[in-house]
């Protein structure tokens, strides 16, 4: 008998659970215990305790069932595993408009026929020196130093300017691999946070064909804003000024 990687990782979880049954640990406990070994790559809490369920109800077996299984379309494998040569970032969903086929249908050759699996990348900031920290810790103070003062007439007479950089095409976050396969590690484009006005958010979800149509979509986003909207931003902004000089000039995320 033969499996593919996917089959022989799904094994080695049902191993390993029911080893923690055998020893008469909780799901909870066992799907704790799961995850701190293995973060990057374990079984869902809920597929924990399915399997648990199941050697309580007298299953001794890890092994799937047999089934007579769906009728297999032809050529549909041949043709997902092209789409992934041409790119790897592409979504079942958008494999399934183009085939035209249900989503679960392409999911189904995705996961049991090529055993892969849709990873998202995990995501890290840009390294920061100890010189970087140090102008971080101090710009912070020179800045809630000045809002401090502008608080009192209600921030009426400040004019700010910052910087984002805006994609035309935002970087893919996830791409097909292995069952088994650890996540990639992706520089983030820009530290930049969740900030009040949520410019830097909905910039994210869109994609812009020209340098025109981003100028004509922050304008808009910008007109939307309130007095006390804005006056909120500000607040904000000394908050995280004052945790950057408690994080020593780390980011703050």
């Amino acid at each position: 008998m033969s499996f593919l990687p996917r089959q022989l990782h799904g094994l080695e979880n049902r191993a390993v659970i029911k080893n923690f049954w055998l020893n008469y640990k909780s799901p909870e406990e066992a799907f704790e215990s799961i995850a701190t070994a293995y973060p990057d790559n374990h079984p869902t809490e809920l597929t924990v305790q399915n399997w648990m369920d199941r050697f309580d109800s007298g299953r001794i077996s890890i092994l799937d069932d047999d089934r007579d299984g769906r009728p297999e379309i032809p050529g549909l494998t041949e043709q997902i595993k092209q789409f992934l040569v041409d790119d790897p970032n592409m979504s079942a969903w958008q494999m399934s408009e183009i085939l035209d086929h249900s989503e679960n249908t392409i999911l189904d050759r995705l996961h049991n026929a090529l055993g892969l699996k849709y990873l998202y990348r995990k995501w890290v900031p840009h390294i920061l020196i100890q010189a970087n920290k140090d102008i971080r810790v101090q710009k912070a103070k020179e800045i809630i130093q000045f809002l401090e003062f502008a608080q009192k007439q209600f921030f009426e007479f400040i004019l700010t300017g910052d910087e984002s950089w805006i994609y035309h095409r935002n970087a893919p976050r996830a791409c097909w691999k292995e069952q088994g396969s650890p996540r990639q590690i992706q520089e983030k484009c820009t530290v930049a946070s969740q900030k009040t006005m949520h410019l830097h958010t909905q910039c994210q979800e869109n994609n812009f064909d020209s340098r025109e149509d981003v100028i004509q979509y922050v304008q808009e986003c910008c007109a939307q804003q309130s007095e006390e909207k804005l006056s909120r931003v500000m607040r904000n902004w000394m908050k995280r000024c004052n945790d950057v000089i408690e994080g020593r000039g780390e980011y703050v995320l």
